[in-house]
């Protein structure tokens, strides 16, 4: 069963993602296509590893590279990208969102639109960052996103563009900072941003 549909969103000869057979990437697993979970959309009820290690087997034939040439973010790519951060999903990580933004800019309103509906999000849940509501109508007071290990890879697809690159180098030697001293103390940082008084 199709999911959700991506109507023009890429050429015609695309299917939905959730529908394509994207195997499993992890070494040990023999998965040969993402099924979708009932309820946690972003969890193959095949294997139970996740949707972004299934996905980013496309993007394996072009690993990006920060040294190498920007690519052009076409809207089918940009489409690709954005499914692995929407897709089941009722939040965005901050740092995604931003690169997310970044791309977005770039692209018409109407192809930012047609990304956005056939990921299951409207412009304004966007926006905010998160869905007030599940598609069914149920007022949401739990959210599905991307786990930390999923932003760290999907981070590193953003290398691949201009518009992207140089937040991403900045965001990963922040990544690297942050796991040399041990993680984020949530504390300090908030103590660290917050104004003086």
């Amino acid at each position: 069963i199709c999911l959700h549909p991506l109507g023009s969103t890429t050429s015609s000869s695309r299917s939905c993602p959730v529908c394509q057979s994207i195997r499993c990437g992890v070494s040990s697993c023999s998965c040969a296509g993402f099924k979708p979970r009932k309820v946690q959309l972003r969890s193959c009820d095949r294997c139970g590893h996740g949707w972004v290690e299934h996905a980013l087997e496309q993007f394996q034939a072009h690993p990006p590279s920060g040294s190498g040439p920007v690519e052009v973010a076409l809207p089918g790519l940009v489409f690709d990208l954005s499914s692995l951060v929407l897709f089941g999903a009722q939040a965005v990580p901050v740092q995604l969102k931003i690169l997310l933004d970044r791309l977005y800019s770039i692209l018409t309103p109407e192809q930012v639109g047609q990304i956005l509906n056939s990921l299951g999000w409207s412009l304004g849940d966007y926006v905010r960052g998160y869905m007030l509501q599940h598609p069914g109508g149920k007022v949401l007071d739990r959210w599905s996103m991307a786990t930390p290990e999923e932003e760290l890879l999907v981070l590193r697809q953003f290398l691949r563009f201009g518009e992207t690159r140089p937040i991403v180098e900045l965001m990963m030697l922040q990544y690297l900072d942050v796991s040399r001293h041990g993680g984020f103390s949530t504390t300090s940082h908030l103590r660290n941003s917050s104004p003086a008084s």
